[in-house]
């Protein structure tokens, strides 16, 4: 199965990639009539690299998950601690690889946790036709990160009246210093003292009641909400999204399973939510308790 997909990426997806950042900027403009532009927005370990994997296995479409990461991880930073800071340079980057993309197909996506407060700036610069939302179910995800290693380690405080800034732990991987934010103030102190399911809890409400609110004020662009629940390996599901998206050529239900392989609830997890310690488990419910009736209202687009 693994070089089946291999082989699929390669003859599907590899031609239509640009290799460096600098490439975008040399491909023809071209109008936008009849182009489709897609931004996803997430918390992270959501789904969100795996459906851009389905868009892109489609001829008529170029998806990116992550593209530009450290730019993207920077543009977090600077919308979440709302810095005077001119992101211009950001937003010409993605519109020059939507135009890439443009050039070889009808569809450009990207899908990325990092744009998660800048939803309304992106819209308004980029001007997209689609706002893709992915959510998973709280404990899932927060475990999900947990294992992914969210905040491990010490992180050394800001001084009084200033924000974390680059931190030791992450020395090796810049975007990290970015795009895994801390609150400011006293908030901080109060922070500080969680577990890591606490801390990464945090993480997920913050995130995801910034992107629900932004995309309840936005009316001018088609939404699409998808519960990671209601989609994971769901071939009925792809087949709407297919449709809705007009996606061509549809993905037999052979190609559309191997692109994931298993859906996310059956992996196995070096920690279970079974695992949390009393402690974990506390600091869970306290913190997304209250939005589980938000989870709960939510309604996967199709569905």
């Amino acid at each position: 199965m693994v070089p089946y997909l291999k082989r699929l990426r390669e003859l599907v997806a590899g031609k239509k990639k640009y290799r460096q950042y600098a490439e975008v900027f040399d491909a023809p403009e071209v109008s936008r009539e009849g182009k489709s532009l897609v931004l996803g927005f997430g918390a992270g370990r959501c789904g969100q690299r795996w459906l851009s994997d389905i868009f892109d296995q489609h001829e008529n479409c170029c998806s990116h998950p992550e593209p530009f990461s450290e730019q993207e991880s920077f543009f977090r930073y600077v919308t979440w601690h709302k810095l005077a800071i001119d992101m211009g340079g950001f937003h010409a980057l993605m519109l020059a690889a939507a135009n890439w993309d443009w050039n070889r197909a009808d569809i450009s996506a990207f899908f990325s946790p990092f744009y998660s407060f800048g939803v309304a700036e992106l819209v308004e610069r980029l001007q997209p036709t689609h706002l893709f939302f992915n959510i998973r179910k709280p404990e899932d995800c927060v475990n999900s990160l947990y294992v992914k290693g969210w905040y491990a380690g010490t992180f050394t405080p800001p001084a009084a009246g200033k924000i974390s800034g680059p931190q030791p732990l992450h020395a090796r991987g810049l975007h990290r210093n970015f795009s895994r934010i801390t609150p400011s103030g006293e908030e901080w102190t109060q922070w500080q003292g969680l577990s890591r399911i606490g801390k990464i809890a945090w993480y997920y409400v913050t995130v995801n009641t910034a992107i629900l609110k932004a995309l309840d004020e936005i009316g001018s662009v088609k939404k699409v909400i998808m519960k990671l629940s209601d989609i994971d390996q769901n071939y009925d599901y792809y087949q709407y999204l297919a449709d809705y998206m007009q996606l061509r050529p549809v993905l037999s239900h052979e190609r559309f399973a191997c692109l994931k392989g298993q859906a996310s609830n059956v992996q196995k997890r070096k920690h279970r939510v079974q695992d949390w310690s009393s402690q974990e488990k506390r600091e869970f419910e306290e913190i997304v308790g209250p939005f589980y009736a938000t989870y709960d209202s939510l309604q996967t687009t199709g569905i």
